[in-house]
């Protein structure tokens, strides 16, 4: 199994008040360290379940995530999270129009640790936890989330958006 994913996904069951996730997907049409897929199904269910966790408990919490549609199973995956209650929100980016940018995949936890999370990136995973270096990409989220069309903020789900995201970008329907 991934030590790195489950890493991660421990990180977001014990952040403390934030997780801010640029779950986008690169244009790139292969992966070049792909992982083998079990470990792929198992370890993501981790992460999505730690997920959950956070944004179950009662405390004043925030969940974000910006996504691109490049994978069915993205589209998936946020109808699975918009469920998860008011601490969660998401937005998108139109990747039809402009695929081919490259995109940085991390996460920030408690704007204390920023996690680089894409299996791309291997064997150079890291965490970073200068507060300078998470402020950047602490900056660089809110700009990203800032440009972004949101699809769920808190209790608002836009319903007329998932269904232009279905029909702009799920063939297989």
């Amino acid at each position: 199994k991934s030590l790195f994913d489950f890493y991660i996904a421990q990180m977001i069951t014990s952040a403390k008040k934030s997780v801010f996730d640029l779950n986008w997907q690169d244009y790139l049409k292969s992966n070049p360290n792909p992982r083998n897929p079990v470990v792929r199904e198992y370890t993501e269910n981790a992460i999505d379940k730690s997920i959950k966790e956070f944004c179950s408990e009662s405390s004043a919490k925030v969940y974000r995530e910006i996504f691109t549609f490049s994978h069915t199973k993205n589209f998936q995956k946020m109808l699975t999270h918009i469920t998860y209650g008011d601490k969660y929100s998401c937005s998108y980016y139109d990747n039809i129009k402009h695929p081919r940018f490259p995109k940085l995949q991390f996460v920030i936890i408690d704007d204390e640790e920023v996690i680089f999370v894409s299996s791309a990136y291997r064997p150079h995973f890291c965490a970073i936890r200068d507060k300078r270096i998470v402020s950047i990409f602490n900056n660089y989220f809110e700009q990203a989330w800032t440009l972004s069309k949101v699809i769920k903020d808190k209790d608002d789900v836009k319903h007329d958006i998932i269904e232009k995201i279905r029909t702009a970008y799920i063939k297989d329907e």
